[in-house]
């Protein structure tokens, strides 16, 4: 009994004789019971004492003048069917016990046996906590059923109920309804592999054997293909608990097509930026390799032009400096390649006309790609201008068609196609260098031999080339790759083994008229000098030595230098009989735009020639540029030196203004 009767118990007395109350209270008390009695003698006062009292047990007599025990039993249910009422009367038959116990009663006691009303009061108070306590966990028990229910149907995520033995399916939520497009009747009773998971008998029961109550399995990056033949990307986790003593599994599935979409694009922007990070690496290293390069090919043409000077044609020995400088001239083009590459080069931007450019080479092109592949244009009438160097845009062209011409070694067809394209966020989808814009598209494909993804990955590294020893550089489409660069596009590849490529270039479009292209004039006269004074400033001991000395013989005077500090001192001795200045960019002292900026404070009306083996911010290309410095890219042959120093000397430079 101790720990039920723990709190104040409310005892509410139905007796009209008082003496008889007073008993009943008394043998309560004497029980030494935590107890409040409230005694009422009629109808009246027992209802409302129902509803204010609020009793946690009934002593009812069954004689009463205005009702019976009976109807205080139905009147106590009314409000409260749980409530326990015990009949205390004199005298009562059987037969009317019965009826009592049938109505609700929990008990009877006669008053002259009044040693049974503790007892009986006790059972009843142990009875009622007893209801009281499985009503709590009934309630709490549909209440938690209901926010199960709750959760399972309103779930974004498919669930499925099933039988812990066959593993059949008993139940699915509306969600899992709704990804395998399927209605529950048609889905109840099959198992975890028979409803278009990617899992098969054999590895379900593997990863469920020995399977305990507290284990849970993860099955991850599942295909689930529904009855409409859609294929999703899910999750599955599986765990069991025990349901009325019976084993019942709970599979949790959870559509990660986003995230599979997710992890995919940052992929994709992780090897872009990996692509990009080593292609700079690379240019880097060719600018570099370049610089140097460039001053040895300068030395070596303009001293076998020197020689071919000297030596009559008719003689073998000038047919071997030919050789020479025809290998020159081949290793000057392999550093051009690698500057372009490298985006070293400088470039003279107009709006141009791609449609025009593809038919002023279209006849070229015929003799390059030979009679066993067909050429086929598809022009953009109305084709938007490109701002760009005619001259780089015509070596895209070239490379890529050679490239296309190198994939079909049997023949087939070249396809050259142009056209307008405003590009969406969803097209940009497709292509992962695009971005959203109006753009002019370059196609050129094939019907050759293809590429797999795997050379497609590195077909823009330099030197990185498919044909076999000695038919290619590995530079034709790293070129391509560092002039679309530069003009701001990029270049998009679909390409299969065995069924052609197409390689798309884009470049941005505007509505602007091109410019007027004039085709530049050859170089063909060798122009010498008039004993005009020329400032050489040049820190490379070759480039400055054979220089020098084809200018000489050329016809004008010279004064060497080979540092910046160097040629301030003499250019301040002799400032009044020097002609030009023909410098270095980038000299071991000192910045050579620095060096003639002092020079053209003492001289406003100076001559200047500037030159350099590569171009990039330390050459201060824009501010060459800018300033109008007449400029000779290295390597140079002497036609090339003798014509820049003529026009420099000769023309009205932007310095003099």
């Amino acid at each position: 009994m101790e720990g039920i009767l723990e709190q104040q118990i409310h005892i509410l007395i139905l007796e009209d004789v008082s003496t008889d109350a007073k008993l009943i209270e008394l043998e309560l008390k004497n029980a030494k019971l935590p107890i409040l009695t409230k005694q009422v003698t009629n109808k009246e006062q027992f209802v409302k004492a129902l509803d204010e009292f609020n009793p946690d047990l009934i002593l009812s007599d069954y004689s009463l003048p205005e009702f019976t025990g009976m109807s205080a039993i139905e009147m106590a249910q009314e409000r409260d069917k749980h409530i326990p009422l015990i009949v205390v009367t004199g005298a009562i038959d059987e037969e009317t016990a019965v009826d009592c116990m049938k109505a609700g009663a929990v008990d009877y006691v006669l008053k002259d046996h009044l040693g049974r009303l503790v007892p009986a009061v006790k059972s009843a108070l142990e009875k009622r906590k007893a209801t009281q306590e499985r009503i709590k966990a009934e309630t709490a028990l549909v209440e938690s059923e209901t926010r199960y229910r709750r959760l399972f149907e309103s779930a974004r995520e498919g669930i499925l109920i099933v039988d812990g033995d066959s593993k059949q399916i008993t139940d699915a939520n509306p969600f899992m309804l709704k990804l395998l497009n399927e209605g529950i009747e048609n889905i109840k009773e099959q198992t975890l592999w028979e409803i278009g998971l990617s899992l098969d008998k054999e590895t379900v029961q593997q990863a469920l054997k020995d399977f305990k109550l507290d284990d849970y399995v993860h099955w991850d990056d599942i295909t689930l293909e529904t009855r409409n033949e859609n294929k999703i990307h899910v999750e599955v986790s599986y765990n069991e608990c025990l349901m009325d003593g019976k084993r019942v599994g709970q599979c949790n599935i959870r559509d990660i097509s986003g995230r599979k979409e997710a992890e995919e694009e940052r992929e994709v922007m992780r090897e872009q930026l990996f692509q990009s990070q080593k292609m700079e690496a690379i240019g880097a290293l060719a600018g570099g390799v370049a610089h140097d390069f460039n001053n040895m090919m300068t030395a070596i043409q303009v001293s076998a032009d020197v020689a071919m000077m000297k030596i009559d044609e008719n003689e073998t020995v000038f047919m071997d400096f030919k050789e020479i400088r025809q290998a020159a001239l081949r290793a000057a083009g392999l550093i051009r390649q690698l500057l372009l590459f490298s985006r070293k080069h400088p470039m003279e931007f107009t709006l141009i006309n791609v449609n025009t450019v593809i038919e002023n080479l279209i006849s070229m092109l015929y003799r390059l790609i030979g009679e066993d592949i067909s050429i086929e244009t598809d022009f953009e009438d109305s084709l938007w201008t490109a701002r760009a160097d005619i001259g780089n845009i015509e070596q895209v062209i070239m490379n890529l068609t050679l490239n296309a011409r190198d994939a079909m070694p049997d023949g087939g067809r070249l396809m050259i196609q142009t056209k307008n394209i405003n590009i969406d966020a969803e097209l940009c989808k497709t292509m992962p260098e695009g971005r959203e814009g109006k753009f002019l598209c370059l196609s050129i494909g094939d019907t050759g031999i293809g590429m797999s993804d795997e050379i497609v990955q590195r077909i823009f590294e330099p030197f990185y080339t498919t044909k076999d020893a000695g038919k290619g550089t590995g530079l034709g489409l790293a070129v391509v790759y560092g002039i679309v660069s530069q003009h701001n596009g990029w270049i998009h590849i679909n390409s299969t083994p065995m069924k052609g490529s197409t390689f798309q270039v884009f470049l941005p479009g505007i509505e602007d008229h091109p410019d007027e292209w004039v085709e530049p004039k050859e170089q063909i006269d060798l122009l010498r000098g008039d004993g005009e004074k020329i400032l050489i400033v040049e820190d490379e001991e070759k480039v400055r030595e054979f220089t020098s000395r084809a200018l000489q013989r050329c016809g004008y005077t010279v004064l060497v230098c080979k540092s910046a500090e160097e040629a301030l001192v003499a250019f301040k001795r002799e400032k009044q009989d020097i002609d030009l200045v023909f410098s270095d960019v980038v000299l071991c002292d000192r910045n050579g735009i620095e060096m003639i900026e002092e020079m053209l404070v003492q001289k406003a009306d100076l001559n200047v020639l500037l030159s350099s083996g590569y171009m990039d911010q330390k050459s201060q290309w824009p501010i060459i540029r800018e300033r109008g410095f007449p400029f000779l890219q290295k390597p140079y042959a002497l036609s090339g030196l003798l014509q820049a120093t003529h026009d420099a000397i000769h023309s009205v430079s932007s310095t003099k203004k």
